[in-house]
């Protein structure tokens, strides 16, 4: 019966349907092991695109001034300096020379933004002359926000240093501020939301005249005073800082930027 031609071609139509079946099976299961295969893919890119952010260079300015952040700080270091743990993103203002300046920008940054002053450390730098440097370091819940701080105190830092006066006999700085925020007030202890101005001379002896001058010809109340020493990171500088009244604090500095300069072009024409 086998060799009937009709069984015959009953049995070959049975058997080339059953491998179609087998092939399309084959077929499907491949399709759903490369479908597994593709989304593992999918899904290793976009744990990938969800990493931690890469720290990030936000810019440069005056006296080697730059400008970080990094937006998920490390626990451990987290740990060391008693961040708070949802204050994640960091933003760091960092300068070879200068620091006022950096500071008052850093101040006028916080006002802007919702971040916060975690430390100000001043530096001194192997660059040497008269100043040392700054290490300013903010936090904020939002790294946008941080970035931001780190922007407008980058900018401000540069507006700041406009006014210093730089000389190779030494320098002298003024700044003012008619409201005082929590970096002039974690650095200075300036009272929050009063005038503030700060004073510097270089070397330390026109400075100390400078402050002199500054506190006798108006009513202010000084808020920190220091010369070359430890808390000063044995710069060659005179500091006072001082609050008060918004026209007493300009003229003390006005009076102390007068002297100052005096001095400073002076003592550059002797040399």
């Amino acid at each position: 019966m086998s060799g009937d031609p009709l069984v015959q071609k009953i049995l070959s139509e049975v058997l080339r349907q059953s491998d179609l079946r087998t092939q399309v099976n084959s077929n499907k299961n491949y399709d759903k092991t490369g479908e597994s295969q593709s989304l593992n893919n999918m899904q290793k890119t976009s744990l990938s695109s969800l990493s931690k952010p890469r720290e990030e260079v936000i810019g440069c300015t005056k006296d080697g001034t730059i400008g970080l952040v990094i937006p998920n700080l490390d626990e451990k270091i987290k740990h060391n300096l008693k961040f708070e743990n949802k204050r994640m993103a960091v933003g760091i203002i960092s300068s070879r020379i200068g620091s006022a300046a950096q500071i008052m920008a850093v101040d006028e940054s916080v006002k802007k933004t919702n971040s916060t002053v975690v430390s100000i450390d001043f530096a001194r730098d192997g660059k040497g002359g008269t100043g040392h440097g700054a290490f300013v370091v903010l936090s904020s819940y939002d790294v946008a926000d941080v970035t931001r701080a780190v922007e407008i105190a980058l900018s401000y830092t540069e507006e700041f240093l406009k006014d210093a006066i730089m000389l190779s006999s030494g320098s002298i700085e003024t700044y003012y501020t008619a409201r005082a925020s929590t970096a002039l007030n974690k650095a200075f202890n300036a009272p929050l939301d009063r005038a503030f101005g700060i004073i510097i001379g270089a070397p330390a002896g026109i400075g100390m005249i400078m402050g002199d001058v500054a506190v006798k010809s108006a009513s202010i109340d000084v808020t920190y005073c220091s010369g070359p020493s430890v808390k000063s990171a044995f710069s060659n500088e005179f500091w006072l800082t001082a609050t008060g009244d918004s026209a007493a604090v300009r003229s003390a500095l006005e009076a102390a930027k007068s002297v100052g300069k005096q001095l400073l072009e002076y003592s550059q024409g002797q040399s």
